[in-house]
């Protein structure tokens, strides 16, 4: 990978081709530390460039470079389009707790069960969650909500689980 950007007359093209450098680095030669440079280089172009900023911060989410991940998680779910934002707000839920950010990422779970209740796994992280903030009350709510979805499922093994910590709690 040659970051050979400076060829491009303008600072959009120059960005495309650096995140597009970025990719070939990253897929076909598995280097990933030129990738992160080229996406970097593209970003310092064009900080708006949607493409190459969530492509690294999922790269820094893999290497557990989450304070990072992070920073450029919540650009990208300031500039996506809409259909986007579903996609980016996971990717932060799961990234927040490693950076110890707890009540935002249970905020934004909270968001996406408004959309969609029933999403178990949605629903499982916000368990964990609530269980480390010892926020009782969004534990018990959660646990029910899953309580409801096994059931719906007809997973009594799940079930069961889930009421013994329900049980738990509430004790």
């Amino acid at each position: 990978c040659s970051i050979e950007a400076a060829r491009e007359p303008d600072k959009q093209k120059q960005s495309e081709h650096l995140f597009k450098e970025g990719k070939i680095c990253q897929e076909h030669l598995q280097d990933e530390d030129r990738a992160k440079e080229a996406y970097n280089a593209s970003l310092q172009l064009n900080p708006d460039h949607y493409q190459a900023r969530v492509t690294l911060a999922l790269l820094l989410d893999q290497q557990w470079e989450f304070d990072e991940a992070v920073v450029h998680l919540t650009k990208a779910n300031e500039i996506a389009v809409p259909e986007d934002k579903n996609a980016i707000v996971r990717a932060l839920v799961r990234a927040l707790p490693h950076v110890n950010e707890y009540k935002q990422a249970l905020e934004l779970i909270n968001g996406l069960l408004e959309n969609e209740p029933n999403d178990i796994e949605i629903i499982k992280q916000g368990i964990a969650i609530a269980t480390k903030l010892n926020d009782y009350e969004t534990q018990i709510k959660l646990l029910e909500s899953a309580a409801e979805f096994y059931l719906v499922k007809d997973d009594n093994a799940q079930l069961a689980d889930t009421l013994a910590q329900l049980v738990t709690i509430s004790v």
